[in-house]
């Protein structure tokens, strides 16, 4: 799922456009400026060999063991990062320090093939101490230090002014690692030879890490093109204290080592690729502090051009990854700040010169895509959940449910009231109750048997087919994210 929530508590919108008056968006699309400072290309560093040989992980022998086949579903917390079997049983842990990043997108840190992990751990991971690169595969059960993050000894909290507290953040506070679309590659973020966070690639096939730039910028939000030839990322100053970061670029870096092409400078406070349509396009955002996300525009790096999709605010937006389909709303309570008053869902694709209004959704938010059902879901508060499909067309949900849905390969719909309560609608449209008080992160097993959530991010529970019993499985720490690890035959 590619969600991204951007419209902030009203209250605190109101006094952001109170306080600022930014300079207004022009009417018509600009080409856009080129940043004024370009990484220069560096070339491709010997090969480094790991900086530790593999170990077997030493796991816990849990009341059932934990299937040597998979499916697993992973699950990160304070404490570290746990397996389970699709049923609920094997509870086990695989590494036992914490996972700093990925955090909340813990997808991200998988292989394409299902068979590695990366993440980035520390020593003393509150004060980002100690930061360093883990590669851990599955089956085997082996993990392996690629590399140190950060120069020895530093310590990125004692001087806020320092580079390496801001090159810390770019490593621990946000997603650091992607893969490449055949998995053989893993791009990652370091800040190893200083004093700036960089982009490196590490290779699975030789164990050799490339550093592909060296500028004075903090990189972040790595995004592959789909032919694995672009790692296309935005650079920044400062990342702020909460009105935005202070961007001073985005960039294309060729993967093979062979150069870095300036795109353009980012006029809003946070930049993200949201998709590609094709090799040489991606789909992105701009974020402003005074109502979010905003900004929709695809971008062609050989002709450097961008088109506009939306210019003004989004409250969330949706993109299917597959058939490259952008879904964003705007509700009434984000219209009352806009100058356009329209509300409802709108809907493009390639084929579409400027997204279409859905007429028939009036009024939405909480965007969301279901692989599962082909669908992109709805919600606003106290009103039913929608859907339409990858057409355009409303598509039925069944009565009751108020919330974007988590839908199974069986056709069950898991979804959270207001009142904090799980329930599940099966296809007949018939709801019970299964948990009060549950919280995300939600995940159905593949075969749709079983459905995990948690207590308030502390305990861990599975509810199972057919009648949905709440089961407690284990107290966790302030749970992060589920991830489903599906090894390769």
């Amino acid at each position: 799922m590619f969600k991204r929530f951007a419209f902030p508590f009203a209250a605190l919108l109101s006094l952001a456009c109170f306080f600022l008056n930014p300079t207004p968006a022009p009417t018509s699309p600009l080409p856009p400026t080129l940043a004024p400072q370009t990484p220069a290309p560096v070339p491709p560093t010997e090969s480094q060999p790991p900086t530790s040989t593999p170990q077997v992980v030493v796991f816990p022998t849990p009341d059932v063991p934990l299937s040597q086949a998979g499916p697993w579903l992973l699950a990160t917390d304070d404490n570290g990062l746990w397996a389970v079997n699709p049923d609920g049983s094997g509870f086990t842990n695989l590494f036992d320090k914490k996972v700093v990043s990925p955090w909340y997108e813990f997808s991200t840190a998988i292989s394409p093939d299902g068979h590695h992990l990366a993440f980035v751990t520390a020593d003393e991971p509150q004060q980002y101490i100690g930061l360093r690169l883990i590669l851990l595969t599955l089956p085997e059960g082996t993990t392996q230090i690629l590399t140190p993050l950060m120069k020895p000894d530093v310590d990125p909290f004692a001087d806020f002014s320092d580079p390496a507290f801001e090159a810390a953040r770019a490593i621990g506070d946000y997603a650091s690692a992607a893969w490449s679309p055949d998995g053989r590659k893993l791009a990652f973020i370091g800040a190893q030879d200083g004093p700036s966070s960089d982009l490196y690639v590490y290779s699975l096939d030789d164990g050799s890490i490339t550093r592909l730039t060296d500028g004075p910028s903090q990189t972040y939000g790595l995004s592959w093109s789909p032919d694995g030839k672009y790692i296309v990322h935005a650079g920044v100053e400062s990342f702020g204290t909460g009105a935005g970061y202070s961007l001073v670029g985005m960039w294309a870096a060729r993967a093979d080592g062979s150069g870095v092409e300036t795109l353009y400078l980012p006029s809003g406070g946070d930049e993200r690729v949201i998709g590609w349509i094709d090799n040489e396009t991606f789909i992105t955002s701009s974020w402003f502090i005074t109502c979010g996300t905003s900004l929709l525009r695809t971008y062609n790096i050989p002709a450097r051009s961008e088109k506009i999709l939306r210019r003004e605010c989004v409250d969330s937006y949706a993109f299917d990854p597959v058939s490259k389909t952008l879904v964003y709303s705007v509700s009434t309570t984000l219209s009352d700040f806009l100058e356009d008053k329209t509300t409802g869902v709108y809907f493009w694709n390639p084929s579409l010169d400027q997204p279409r209004a859905i007429s028939e959704i009036a009024n939405a938010s909480n965007v969301s895509w279901s692989p599962e059902s082909k669908l992109f879901y709805f919600g606003f508060e106290g009103g039913q959940a929608t859907a339409i499909d990858l057409r355009g067309t409303p598509a039925s949900v069944p009565v009751g449910i108020t919330d974007p849905p988590a839908v199974s390969s069986a056709g069950d719909y898991a979804w959270i009231d207001d009142n904090f309560t799980l329930q599940i609608t099966d296809p007949s449209g018939q709801t019970r109750a299964v948990f009060d008080g549950a919280t995300g992160p939600l995940a159905w097993s593949a075969d749709g048997q079983s459905f995990f959530f948690t207590d308030n991010r502390a305990s861990l529970h599975v509810a199972r087919k057919p009648d949905f019993t709440a089961e407690k499985i284990t107290d966790l720490s302030n749970v992060g994210d589920f991830a489903w690890l599906s090894p390769p035959p």
